[in-house]
């Protein structure tokens, strides 16, 4: 089964500091206290931040509905099944008889699908 996951990514303008175009929950622009323009300076932006940054991937797509990043994933659904049942005349009167029965079900969680495999 493939389904979509959604995401909201920092969009370039965010990565390198350009926060003015940042919307709060009730779609008004937020204010970043004590940055003019909401522009933080690069300076001031670590070399540790860049590199968690680079892990993030790139937004896919201009989404208007809280997010800009979308990527299928799939999932499996597993299920073993064993039935077994046994009959035995012992005489005209007597019989033996019984089954068991025994089922499994599992799912495997969602993976990303990477394009090409």
């Amino acid at each position: 089964m493939t389904a979509c996951q959604t995401g909201l990514m920092p969009t370039e303008a965010e990565r390198s500091g350009d926060l003015s175009q940042v919307l709060g929950l009730d779609g008004q622009p937020v204010e970043i206290a004590g940055f003019p323009g909401n522009l933080i300076p690069q300076s001031l932006i670590s070399s540790q931040a860049r590199d968690l940054l680079s892990l993030y991937p790139q937004p896919n797509f201009a989404g208007s509905a809280g997010y800009n990043y979308q990527i299928p994933t799939q999932s499996a659904t597993h299920q073993d099944s064993l039935q077994s049942r046994f009959n035995k005349m012992i005489n005209r009167k007597n019989m033996v008889n019984g089954g068991f029965n025994f089922q499994d079900t599992r799912s495997d969680s969602p993976k990303p699908v990477r394009p090409g495999g």
